[in-house]
This record gives C-alpha cells, structure tokens and sequence, in this order.
C-alpha cells in the first residue's frame, strides 16, 4: 500500500510539473514573442522614430516597418520554442535508440555464444533429416543463452499417435518444439520429421495458447498462414460455414461481412481465439499438430469435440499442458523434470485413446472430481482459519508457504549475458547511440564486406 501511495505521489508531482511547463511554454510560443515584438517597437514610435509624416506614402511606410519588424520577431521566438520542442522529442528518441543500441549489443552476445555452443557440442552427426514420423534421438535443447533445459531425448511419435507434453514452467516444453521448428538450432543429437526444407511446413500444424490473428477478412484468418495466391484448393462460403459450425462460430458469418477487414485480436475473447485456431487447424488437417494449451479457455464439451474430430481426421497431437485428465486423450506421456531430466510412458493397448461416450464421460467425472476435492479442501482450511482465529492466515499463503521451491539450475551454463538496463543512459550518450544505429544502418556501411 505504501508503494502504490508513493506511486500516486510522484504521478501527482509529474502531472503538476507538466501542467507548469506546458502552460509556460505555450505562452512563450504564442504570446511572449507578440508582446516583445509591441514593447521593442513602441518606445521608437512615440520618440518619433517611427512617426510618419501627414503623406500617405508616410503612413503605408510606417505600417510596413512595424509589420515587418513584429513578423520577425515573433518568428525568432517560435524558432526558440520550436527548438525547446524538437530537444522534447530528441530526448524521447534517444531513449529509444539507447534501447535498441544495447539490443544489437545483446544480439550480438548471444550470437556469439550460440556459436561457441555449436562448435563445441556439435559433432558431425548432429542433422535433421525427412520421414512421415517424429522422431527424437539423442537431442539436447540448449537456450540461446546456453541454458541446458533437456539432456539427451529420445522419442518417437508415429502417425496416429498422440503424445503429451507436461512438466513446470520452465522446463522446456515449449523449447523442445522451437527446436523441432528451426526457431532454434539443433545443438546434440538427430531429429527426424516430415516436411524438411520447406519454408512453410503443410505437415506440421503448431496451434499456441494465443492463436495469431492478423488485421483482415474473416476468410484469412481461417486460410492463415496460407494467403489467397499460395491455396491450393480455394476456400468457398460453404468450406467456411462447415469449418466455424465446428467450433460454434457461425455466428462470425453473420456479424462480419466476408470482405470486411477486422481486428480480430480486439474483437474476439481468448476462447472465441482459441476456437478460431481450431478451425485453422480443421481447415489445413496435417499429419501432426502441435497444441499448446490451446484449449485452456474453452468448454470441457467444445474440448472432447475437439478430439474426436482431430482424431477422425487422422491428425497426431502433440498436446502441450499441464492437466493430468489430457492422459485419457493421449498413447505417450512425456514429463519434463524442470533440471534436464526426462521420463516417457507409454499406454498399454488396452487403454489407448478411444472415442467412445464412456472414455469421454470419464474424463468428465475426474475433472469435476477434482473440482469438488479442491473447494472441499478449501471450506475446510477456512473453518479451521476461522476456528483459530486467525486473520492474517489464508489458505492461498499455506499453498504458497507449503508448496516445494523448483530451482531452475541447470547442469551447464555458458557466460551470462548482462540484461538490459531499466534506467536510460545520460542523453549525451543515447545521442552517441543513435549516431551510431545511423552509422551502422547507412547504406555505405552495409555495402562493405564483412
């Protein structure tokens, strides 16, 4: 509570501070040049210097000077306040190019590190080569900043299968598919899958947590990352309306003409997003599909449809979660330990993935089980809470004061990158900054070979 009133404090005094500058520099902008301009110029007409003869040509002659020396003045002092302005905007674009100075430098840190990396892990087996599987061997991944998150995986995911992916945050869940992508190199190890070499992969399908969703038409956003040049098989109204039908988005077709062009990152919620990335993926059907909590924000019943129609498509899912009842969906488990280790199972035959009512409705029951054993835990911590007296004690701190402390330490580490700073450089120094970003990114300079 303290910091927040600090807070309100310092953006009270920053506010009065700017209301004070601005009414001062409007005023030297508008009216301080006007009023110089009439005191400089009235002391020279009543002394006579100014003062016109009884011709006509006298007067227009007089009305010239003044004119003209008035214009001039209160030109030069709104040259003054435009410069008072202009070093405004040089301060602001100082800070940004500081910034962006010190992550070319950190760029260039990393990128030296990744490769003392590759030349000293990599020995000449490391490669990725093509097959209609996933498949695993002896891979390391290993962060840009040489953080080890994995050691030594070995997998395979053959097509019809369905693995999923749990461990902490941190563990490299998501890491393991950066390197199955390219996103980041191959360190140890062999990776086989499909689609090698090609820019834009039809076999592997990746759906995030947060589907991507670019400014446009209704039609693009269910083709994406494909356009209307690069489709092989165009699209039509009713492809569209069988695709949202299986997500219950029809409702799009009616709200949003076909050729309007939408932001539907502020249009749609996370879960009217996460269904739009459903239907991309119905609409493309690859051999695999990678989930990243992609069902986080819709129904337990819209999840089950999910499933049986990923599953009648043929499509293999590699599901990144963290809930245990996504084991009934699943043939693999792969558990990440947080510390480079790893464990996989394998489920017997018997209790493979099925889409029957019964494995559906199972499901559902241990998700509302689970449901009812944390509110029963709950109600019973806050009637002992309440019994004891106690006000201060809750059950969310004993979760947090009882839960076990993960430290993310990992076998080897490379040389640490320093971070970017949180306060800005001295202004003499981000004006060297962008001197130097102007240097760097002159055509002269790029034309030079490196």
């Amino acid at each position: 509570m303290q910091r927040f009133e600090a807070l309100v404090g310092h953006l009270n005094l920053v506010r009065h501070e700017n209301w004070w500058f601005g009414m001062i520099q409007d005023f030297f902008l508008k009216y301080f040049g006007a009023t110089v301009a009439v005191v400089l110029i009235i002391e020279p007409f009543f002394s006579g210097n100014l003062r016109p003869d009884s011709s006509t040509l006298g007067r227009a002659e007089m009305l010239s000077n003044l004119r003209y020396h008035t214009s001039v003045i209160i030109s030069l002092f709104q040259s003054l306040g435009i410069l008072s302005i202009s070093s405004r905007h040089l301060n602001i674009l100082s800070g940004y190019a500081d910034r962006i100075r010190e992550l070319l430098d950190v760029s260039r840190e990393l990128s030296g590190i990744r490769d003392k990396s590759l030349n000293h892990n990599s020995p000449s087996g490391n490669y990725i080569s093509e097959a209609n599987h996933i498949e695993f061997s002896d891979v390391k991944v290993v962060t840009p900043a040489g953080n080890i998150l994995v050691n030594d995986l070995t997998l395979r995911v053959e097509t019809g299968s369905n693995l999923l992916n749990t461990g902490p945050n941190g563990s490299g869940k998501s890491s393991l598919f950066r390197v199955l992508g390219g996103l980041w190199p191959l360190v140890s190890g062999h990776i086989v899958k499909p689609g090698v070499g090609s820019d834009l992969n039809k076999e592997i399908f990746y759906v995030p947590q947060r589907p991507y969703t670019a400014v446009g038409t209704l039609r693009e956003q269910l083709i994406y990352p494909l356009t209307e040049d690069q489709e092989i098989e165009s699209l039509t109204y009713d492809g569209m309306v069988d695709l949202l039908k299986n997500v219950d988005l029809e409702y799009l077709l009616e709200r949003y003409p076909l050729d309007k062009e939408v932001n539907w990152g502020d249009e749609l919620s996370l879960g009217e997003q996460q269904r739009l990335g459903m239907a991309r993926l119905f609409y493309h059907k690859p051999k695999f599909a990678i989930l990243d909590e992609c069902t986080s924000a819709v129904t337990t019943d819209m999840e089950e449809r999910f499933c049986k129609k990923v599953r009648a498509m043929g499509t293999s899912c590699i599901t990144i979660s963290h809930r245990p009842a996504l084991v009934a969906f699943h043939d693999i488990v792969l558990s990440l330990d947080g510390e480079g280790g790893w464990n996989v199972q394998h489920r017997r035959e018997d209790s493979s993935f099925s889409t029957e009512e019964s494995d559906f409705s199972s499901l559902e029951t241990d998700r509302k089980s689970d449901a009812l054993t944390v509110q029963r835990d709950f109600m019973r911590r806050a009637k002992s809470n309440a019994s004891l007296g106690s006000k201060d004690h809750s059950y969310s701190t004993e979760v947090i004061a009882t839960s076990p402390k993960v430290e993310i330490e990992h076998a080897v580490r490379t040389s640490r990158v320093p971070h970017l700073r949180c306060h800005p450089r001295p202004l003499p120094l981000r004006v060297a900054a962008i001197l130097n970003i102007l240097v760097c990114c002159s055509p002269w300079c790029l034309s030079v070979p490196q």
